[in-house]
This record gives structure tokens, sequence and C-alpha cells, in this order.
């Protein structure tokens, strides 16, 4: 009976938890191998637990009785541990105290190699090892001597097991330095290997059962002797055995022992590849069997995680490695390896990777099989299968055909896989051998008899899934392959086919498929309907990118004609779709037929009459557009060659009108056709407004004519307004065609425009939006006199301007219009004063600049005055003034000067003034600003000798501001304050400030500070850094620490009068923004001045001192952490000078780590209490 056979046993005991005898029991089923470790421990969580008492620590007091707080229940457990009790807490974890040990050993062990190392070519090989002998039994007599004190458990268990990971390395060491030799070596060897042996087995003796131990011992002892030639391959395949048997039969009892085991194995193992230079392929059947057994579901239960990884990763190397062996023998049993496995684990788990590992080690295993297949044998079957398929030397062909018998074996797997009831994984084994197919197919498609073979044993073996398990995907991929299939076969047997038999045979093949879709049912049926449109369209493609301009193309019709033939055939719900199908073949094939008289004249007659029998089976309005489209068509192909050129433009026309007066009469017995015929007229009036568009000519204008009558009737008739901007189109085209340049164009278009306005009411009786068809003649007037400046096109301007106004005055809502009508007229003006004023040249540009910014206020001004009657012109009168603002600013920006400057300036200050003067309306501040903002322009005008106390002249300025009693005079007081408090700074930014000007801002704010809000001395003190910095400059103080101190120093004093970081929930914001200020210049004295610590050193105990002096936590820190940098440093340094110094801190650095866990371990209780004191008193602090 196989492993996979056993059932599992449910017992239920019902048994006292307080007993005794229940822990034996436990351990007697432990060591009998019936449950596992971590089986007990889930138990044991489960029932042998009980909560811990609730206590209340009382807080005992060592140093300062009266600062400890009285902590309630309640306290305890609504507060929650501050950040660093909580890495306390994690610090005093188990993982912690490992780590810590690990550290200590590692810096001790690391220290003695960097001393010896010094001197080690003085001593001799026995004396060499005895340094790591002696390492190994001080760890493990201390791990012994730490077992006996009862709070050390985790020192002990760790030292103790570093012992025993050290035996193997000891007899590797006892080998490699070759201690048998010479006599001491060899007394050395004895008394070593006895004592390691002892130490194993007394070690070993509760923990582990014999086994385990014997194991391990025989891996350590098999490192010896590898001088020999052959014996390093013999010792990994030796133990390789030993451990398969211990672990599959003799079962160790617990986890570590397994780890061990494994552990001693793959040191040995990686002794024999990475020192011992093995070829891996030499090692590839133990690496697999070594695979196989981590992998096992019986070792699962020792070491589960990571037992499928480490095994499948063994056997993947021991693949890789033994895949190019020239003796295919031991790959092959890797592969069974691997199959076994691999079928195991998709027994149990039935997932889909492991169809998939399966999948490719069995393509891998056809190639592994076929290199054992004798040379003779080979040679033969590969000389028959050339001289059928005529391609010697060709061994890709060759497996293209022998790999369909792999794939016919992995189809038998996957129908196994159907018979398990996993369908999801049969349809993935399904599709892996699709894809194989598709390869093969692939490969064999250089070769015409290859490929035939290839794809009819794909279509039967298609034909017999798709028979076997019914699907539509199936029935349409063997469909394919099977046509696939008989034109493969057709191009074997027949290689000299050109393209015109090819359509003609695929024309066949669409029309056998199309016949069979009538007498067939189900998928089937649906499958060869669309295979037959399918071929449809290659032969369609073929015959558009071969034979467009040629009478063959005409063989298409069969196309439609077979569609349409075989409509009688469907049954009801399928004619439509036959119909629908042939009319689209309809409309392609004239795509082939159009570009020749003869063939194009023979499309449309055929397209008409099978139009006509499709009708009748969708009586729609689609289906009459389609058919009137080839009428006309028709009709058009048979009067082309009647007409002239010019006479096209008329007969179109003529024919718009009769497409649009015919359905008026028809519409009652033939509506699908009405709307068709509809339908097409509309396009036509479409294409035809496109084409007139494109070539505006004289012989178009009767055609244009005819149009217009056209479009003018059907709107009587159906009330379309559309169709009047259709008109006005026409009429511009007419336009376009008559007038001789752009600008007589532009001047025609601005009198249709103003003319248009008479009928004005007349539009917009039809339609409202029809109204604003004079704006469409006044804007393209506009467009078109865009490239011309001459003493007239401000008229034209102003044309345009009043054909806005006068659509703007039909409707209130079309106020806009008349604004914007109001700018135009106000540019028309612009443009016959520039007119005059042109050239600008650059000695009379400040002059003409400034004229122009002058008449553009007076314009504003004028405007304001007349608002009092007109209210729409105040917005006009605000935008001049803007414009006007806006070329002072231009002025200013370009070093304009000019005395007319000041005067424009203050007429604009002043109308922004007197606008903003209101004590009940604030949203007319900005008015405020922007008079301010003006008048602070004529700073730039004043005399050069004012540069140097511009800034306090500024300072002077604002603080008068403050002084006058604004609201009494009638303005609100918020904009004028905001205003000075902005321009002593403004004023210092954009100027050059020396020193006693930028102290003046300072002393400014500083002030503002006092009187107003504390917050305004953050300018004053940025002002001060930057007198401060520019002094530092200026006397050659470079060093960064000035710089960074005065940045630290500003941050310091945030943190220390903001007032929202005062309050007592911003606490903590207030503390990390003083560990920003304190830690920067912390980090620029570390890094800049480590050379003799002196400049960290004293800045770091100045802030130690600041902290305690103050009782600031952020001080006390960032100087505590300084200045231990700063000495830690410099020991660094000191120790690679000296390197007897560096083995003394490494030894004394890890005995006290080893130290320092013990003594976390021994007394943790006691220096939680001392650190909670701690605590206490600095959570006290800022």
């Amino acid at each position: 009976m196989s492993s996979g056979d056993y059932r599992r046993l449910h017992l239920e005991l019902r048994i006292r938890s307080d007993r005794t005898e229940l822990l034996e029991g436990l351990e007697n089923w432990l060591s009998l191998g019936l449950i596992t470790e971590e089986e007990v421990r889930r138990l044991c969580q489960a029932y042998l637990t009980c909560a811990l008492p609730v206590v209340v620590a009382e807080i005992v007091t060592v140093i300062e009785p009266e600062v400890a707080p009285v902590v309630t229940n309640q306290l305890l457990v609504q507060l929650k541990p501050a950040i660093w009790v909580q890495v306390w807490q994690s610090f005093k974890a188990e993982i912690s105290v490992r780590w810590l040990l690990l550290l200590g050993i590692f810096l001790v062990v690391v220290s003695s190699v960097v001393l010896a190392a010094s001197a080690w070519q003085d001593f001799s090989p026995t004396k060499q090892y005895i340094l790591l002998y002696i390492y190994t039994l001080a760890f493990w007599g201390t791990g012994i001597w730490t077992s006996r004190i009862s709070n050390l458990p985790l020192t002990a268990q760790t030292l103790q097991t570093l012992s025993l990971l050290l035996i193997p390395v000891n007899f590797w060491a006892m080998d490699t330095l070759g201690l048998w030799t010479d006599f001491e070596g060899i007394i050395t060897m004895a008394i070593a290997s006895v004592t390691l042996t002892g130490i194993c087995l007394w070690q070993n003796r509760s923990r582990y059962n014999l086994s385990s131990s014997l194991n391990f011992l025989t891996l350590s002892y098999l490192h010896w002797g590898w001088s020999w030639l052959r014996f390093p391959v013999i010792a990994i395949y030796v133990g390789g055995i030993i451990t398969f048997l211990v672990l599959q039969f003799l079962s160790p009892r617990r986890q570590i022992g397994v780890s061990l085991i494994i552990y001693c194995f793959l040191l040995i193992l990686a002794r024999g590849i990475f020192v011992a230079q093995i070829p891996l392929n030499q090692l590839g059947l133990v690496i697999a069997v070594m695979g196989w057994l981590i992998a096992n579901e019986k070792l699962q239960q020792k070491i589960k995680r990571w037992s499928p990884v480490i095994g499948f990763s063994l056997i993947l190397v021991a693949l890789i490695v033994t895949v190019t062996e020239k003796l295919p023998w031991q790959g092959l049993i890797v592969l069974i390896i691997a199959l076994e496995v691999n079928f195991s684990y998709l027994r149990r788990y039935w997932q889909k990777r492991y169809v998939l590992v399966i999948f490719l080690l069995g393509l891998q295993g056809f190639f592994v099989i076929a290199r054992l297949i004798p040379q003779e044998i080979k040679s033969l079957l590969q000389r028959s299968w050339a001289i059928f398929h005529q391609a010697l030397n060709s061994p890709v062909s060759d497996y293209s055909f022998s790999l369909l018998i792999y794939l016919a074996i992995f189809l038998v797997f996957t129908d196994w896989l159907y018979r398990q009831n996993q369908t999801k994984i049969g349809l993935f084994g399904e599709r892996l051998s699709l894809g194989l197919g598709l390869v093969l197919s692939l490969i064999a498609s250089s070769n015409p008899v290859a490929r035939s073979l290839n794809l009819v044993f794909s279509t039967i073996t298609l034909i017999i899934l798709a028979y076997r398990r019914r699907g539509s995907f199936r029935v349409y991929f063997a469909h394919i392959v099977t046509l696939i299939a008989i034109v493969a076969i057709l191009d074997c047997l027949f290689p000299d086919l050109t393209l015109k038999q090819w359509i003609i045979i695929f024309l066949g093949m669409m029309t056998s498929e199309l016949i069979l879709s009538t007498r067939l049912r189900g998928v089937v049926s649906e499958s060869c309907w669309w295979l037959g449109l399918s071929l449809g369209i290659w032969t369609y493609l073929l015959l558009f990118e071969g034979f467009l301009e040629s009478s063959f193309s005409l063989v298409w019709l069969i196309m439609p004609v077979t569609l349409t033939g075989i409509i009688p055939g469907y049954p009801r719900e399928n004619k439509v779709k036959a119909a629908l199908f042939s009319s689209i073949a309809v409309i392609l094939v004239q795509g082939l037929a159009v570009w020749q008289f003869k063939t194009r004249l023979l499309s449309l007659i055929v397209g008409t009459v099978l139009m006509g029998i499709n009708y009748r089976f969708i009586p729609n309005q689609y289906t009459a557009r389609i058919h009137w489209g080839l009428i006309l068509g028709l009709v058009s192909s048979l009067l082309s060659p009647l007409l002239r050129s010019s006479d096209g433009w008329l007969v179109s026309a003529i024919a718009l009108l009769l497409l649009w007066l015919i359905p008026d009469y028809t519409r009652q017995r033939y509506p699908n056709y009405s709307q068709a015929a509809d339908f097409w007229g509309t396009v036509l009036s479409i294409t035809l407004l496109v084409l007139v568009s494109l070539t505006p000519q004289w012989q178009v204008l009767g055609g244009i004519g005819i149009m217009i009558i056209a479009f003018l009737e059907r709107d009587r008739r159906h009330h379309q307004p559309i169709l009047i901007f259709g008109v006005a189109w026409l009429i511009e085209i007419a336009l376009v065609t008559v007038t001789e340049d752009i600008l007589s164009l532009a001047v025609a278009n601005v009198i249709v425009g103003l003319l248009s306005l008479t009928i004005r009411d007349w539009l917009r009786s039809k339609n409202r939006y029809l109204a604003l068809l004079p704006l469409f003649y006044a804007g393209i007037g506009f467009i078109c006199r865009l490239d011309y400046f001459t003493p007239y096109t401000g008229l034209l301007t102003i044309g345009i301007a009043l054909t806005g106004v006068g659509v703007g005055s039909l409707r209130r809502e079309w106020k806009t219009i008349t604004i914007l009508s109001m700018v135009g007229i106000s540019l028309g003006v612009y443009e016959i004063l520039l007119y005059f004023l042109w050239p600008i040249s650059p000695e009379e540009m400040a002059k003409q600049l400034t004229l122009l910014a002058l008449a553009t206020a007076g314009i504003a001004v004028a405007y304001r005055i007349g608002s009092k009657w007109v209210e729409e012109v105040k917005i006009f009168a605000h935008i001049h003034w803007a414009i006007a603002g806006s070329l002072q600013l231009l002025s200013v920006i370009l070093r304009l000067h000019n005395p007319w400057n000041i005067l424009l300036a203050l007429v604009l200050s002043a109308y922004a003034l007197i606008e903003g003067r209101d004590l009940h309306n604030r949203q007319k501040n900005w008015w405020v600003y922007a008079g301010i903002i003006q008048i602070s322009l004529v700073g730039d005008y004043l005399p050069e000798v004012l540069n140097p106390v511009k800034v306090i002249l500024a300072c002077i300025i604002a603080g008068l501001i403050y002084q006058i009693p604004w609201q009494s005079w009638g303005w609100q007081s918020q904009p004028w304050h905001r205003s000075a408090s902005i321009i002593p700074a403004f004023t210092a930014l954009i100027s050059n400030p020396g020193y006693w000007n930028l102290l003046a801002v300072a002393l400014f704010y500083l002030q503002l500070g006092r009187t107003q809000q504390i917050r305004w001395t953050y300018l004053s003190l940025g002002f001060a850094n930057w007198a401060i910095a520019r002094w530092l400059i200026a006397h050659n103080y470079l060093d960064l620490i000035w710089y960074v101190s005065l940045v630290g120093l500003s941050i310091n004093y945030v943190a220390t009068v903001d007032p929202w970081l005062q309050l007592p929930s911003h606490k903590r914001e207030r503390h990390y923004l003083r560990l920003i200020g304190t830690g920067i210049i912390a980090l620029v004295a570390l890094l800049l001045h480590q050379e003799t610590g002196i400049t960290p050193a004293i800045l770091g105990l100045l802030s130690v001192f600041l902290g305690l002096a103050l009782k600031i936590r952020a001080f006390l820190y960032v100087g505590t952490l300084s200045f231990t940098l700063t000495i830690f440093y410099q020991l660094v340094v000191l120790s690679v000078v000296y390197s007897f110094l560096k083995w003394i801190l490494g030894l004394i650095i890890g005995v006290a780590l080893i130290s320092i866990a013990a003594n976390f371990e021994r007394r943790r209780d006691q220096i939680v209490i001392v650190w909670q004191q701690w605590l206490t008193q600095l959570e006290q602090w800022e």
C-alpha cells in the first residue's frame, strides 16, 4: 500500500488538563513519531494555557519619589506606550537577546581572526587547527555553564547549537591542514575526534535519537581523506545514501535534528562543489535524490515551510547539471525522479503549475531518450525519413514529426486528468498541447511534405478531441486546421499554382463552406458559415492587392451571388443574416470594380438586382439606401460618357432637387425608398457643398443657383433652419468666385453682413440662432482683413463692430455681443490712431508708448464719466484703464523713461483709488491695492541719488501709512495697512540693499510684530539673517557652519515663540522642530569638522548643557548623539591606525554584548523599573 493510501485517524479524548500524566503521554507519542512537535505546541496553546492575572504594577521610586505619578488601572488600559517604550519592549524580546548574543560572538571571533591573521604564517598547521578547536570547546563549555543557570536558557541554547555547527568544520579543517602528516598532528586529530564525538553524543543524548547523532557524525568524518583522487565523489554519495536512509526510514523526532543533518550534508556538498571543484554533472543524481527526499511528504512534517522550495530547487539544479552530460542515463534517472515528485504533488494539490512542469520535463525526457537510441538506428531512421521528404540533414523537420508522438502521449495524460474530474487542469494541459502543436507546425512549415503530414496528424487529433469533448473552440479550431491541411496538401501536390488559381480554389472552398452551412446544424454549421465568410474576405484582400484594376476582380461577384442564393436554404431566423452579409458583399465588390467602366457597370447592374432580392428579406430603410445608392451609381456611370465637366454641376444640382422632391410623392406607397431618397439627397448636398468649396470657379455659378433654389424649396416644405446656413455658405462661395483679391472679399463680406441686418427679423422668426447669420459674414470679413493695414482697414473693423451691435440689440441675453462689438469700435479707433503713429522708432518709443497710454487713460476717464448715464459703459472704462496700466508696466519693464510717465501713473492711480473709496463694499478693496501699485511705479523714475536710501524711505512711508486715519477720509484701512506691510520687503527684494537698509527693514517688522502679531518677527529674523550673511561673506567668513547656524537658530526661535506651537496639543511638533533646528547644526559640524572633533564636541556639550539647564529634550538628544558620534569616530580612526587596538576594542565590545544580553535576560525586571522612571521624568520635559 502506498503512502498516499493511508488515512489519518481522528481521536477525541476527554482528559483533565491539570493531570501531569498528560504531558508524559505526549512525550511518549512524540518519541514514537505519532505526533509532531508543532502539533504538541498547538495543543498546549489551545488547552494547557490560562490568562495571566491583571496586576497593577506600582512604580518603585528610587531616585526622586515625588516625581513618580500615581497610575490607576484605567490609565494603564487607556494610555498607549510611547515610541521609545515600544522600542524598549522590542529590545527585551527573545529575538533581540539572540541577536545580541550572535553579534557578540561574531565580534569575538572576527577580532581573534584579525589578530591571528597578522601572524598566521608563523603558526604550524597543528597550531592553526588548535585555535579553531579551542573556540569550539569554549563555546561548548560556556553553553554548559550557562545551562546550569535557570534564567539563561536562550544563551545556553545558542552557544550549544553553535558548538554543534562547528563540529563538521573542525573535521574539514583537520583534513585541509593535513594533520596526519606528522606525529603531533595525529595526536591532535585523535584527541579532537574523540572529544568532538563525545560532545555530539553527550549533547544529543536527550534531544535527538541515536540515528540522528550517528548520521551527523558520519557526515562529519567523511570530511577526512579528500586528498585521495576519487574519494570526494565517494564521500558525497555515501553521505547522501546514509542521510537518505536515516531521514526516510529512521525518522528523526524533532525539527532541529533534521535541520542539523541537512546542514551537515549541504556543508559537505558545498565543499565538494566550491572547494574540491567536482564537476556538477557527477553529482546530479545525489542532488536530485536529496531534493526528492526533502520534498517528500514525510519530511515536511519536520521542516514544513521550506521543504518544497529546497527540494524543488535541488531537483532543478540536478536537471540543469545533467542535461548536457555525455552519458544520459543519469539525466534520465533525474528526470524520472522529478516527474515522480511533481506527479505526487499534482495528485495532492491539483494545481496547474505541476502540469506545466510535467509537460516541460516530459519534453526534455523525449530528447534524453532520443540520445539513448544507438547511432546506427538513428542514422537509419534519418536516412529513411530524408528519402521520403527529400530534405537531407534537416533535424528540425525530423523533430516536427517525431515530437508528435510525445504530443499524443501528453494528450492521453490530459484525458486522464479529465477522467479525474479536473476539468480546469485538463483544459490547461490541452492548451499546452495546442502551443506545442503550433510550434511543431511552424517548424515543419519549411518542408512541404513534413508540413502536410504534420497538419494531417494534427487534423485527425483535433477532430477526435472535438468529437470526445464538445465545445465551440475545439470545433472551430479543428475546422480551421482541416482547411489549412487541405491547402498544404494542394501546395505539396501542385507546387506551381498561380495566384489566380489559388483565388479560384479559395472561392470554391468558400462556396462549399457556405453551402454546407445550410445542410448542417449546430456548431458545425456555424463554423462553416464563419469560415466561409473568412475565406471570402481573404480572397477579397488578395484581389484588392493584386488585381485591383483588372477585370479578373469581378470573379468576387460569386460571393454576394452565393450569399443571396443560399438564403432559401436557411431557417427563418438566419435568412436575414445571409441577406445582410450579401448586402455588405455587394458594397465591397464595388471597391474592386469601380476602376474600369465595363467592370463598374457590370458590378452595379448585378448589385442592383441582388439588392432588389435582398430587400424582400430585409425591408428597411438601410437596404433601400444601398439600393438607391447603386441605382444612382448606375445612372451616373451611364451618363458620365455623355456629359462635359461643366455640365456635371448642373446635372448634380438638378439631381439634388429631384431627390428632395421625389419623397413628397412616394412617401405613402414606398416609405423606405422615400426616406432613402431623402438620405441620398442630404449626402449629395453635403458632397456638392464640399466640392464647390474646394473648386470655386465661374462654371459652378449656375449649379450654385440651382442649389440655392433646392435649399430654399426644401426649407419651405420642411422648415429646416440649417438649410439657411447652407444658402449663406453658397452665397459666400459666390462672393469668393466674383472677387479679385482678399481685401475686396473682406469689403464684400462686410457689406453683405450690414445688408443682411435688414432681414434679421425674418431670420429671427425662423430660428433665433439664424439672427446670428450677419456675424458669419462679419467674421469672414474680419479674417480676410487681418493681413492688411491701411488707412481704411480701421473703417472695416468699425463696420464689423457695427454689425455686431446690430445683432446684439435683438435679444437681451446677447449683451455680450454688444459689449464685444463696442470693443471692436475701440479697436477700430486704435487702428486708425496707430496707423498715423507708425512706425514706432526706438528713439521715439518712450514718447509714443506714453502718448498711447495717456490716450487710453483719457478714453477710460471719458467712459467712466459716461457710465453715469449708460451703466454698461463702465466695464469699457475699466478695460481701458487696465490697458493703460499694462502699457505703463511695459514702459517700466523696457526702462523707457519719460516725464509724462509720472503724470500717467498719477492719473491711473487716482482712477483706481477713487474707484476703491467705499466704506461698505469690501469687494472694491482691490482697487486700492491696484492704485498703490500704480503709485509705487513712480519710484522707478526717482533720481538715482536716492537709491541708497530707497529702502529706508519705503520703511518711513509704510510707517506713515499706518498713522493716517483712512476711515475718516472714506477708505477702509485694511488694504492700506496690508499694502504698507508688504512695501518694505518688496522694495528690499527688488533692489540691492546694504546692511543698514536690511537692518531698517528688520526693525520695521520687529516693531510690527510687537504691535500686531508675533509672526511678523519671522520676516524681521529673515532680513537680519540676510544682513549677517552679507557681512560674513564680505569679511570672507565662508565656513558653512556659520550659515547653517543662522538657519538652525532661526528654526529654534520659531519653535519657541510661535503661538500655534505653544499649545499643549502641539508639544510633539515643537519637539520635532527643535530636533531639526539643532540637528542640522550638529550634522554639518560632524561632516565638516571631523578631523580633530573639537567643534562638534564643543557644540554637542553645549547642546547637552542647554538641554539639562532648560529641560528641553531636543537639545539633550541632539547634543548627546553628536558628542557620542564624535568620540566614536575618533576611536574608529585610532583603531584603523593601530591594529592591535582594533583587536582589543573588538574583543571588548563582543564580550560586552554577550554580557549585556545575558544581563538583560537575567535582570530584565529591575532594568525595566529604572528605565520607566527615566521615561517618566523625560516626559515632563519640553
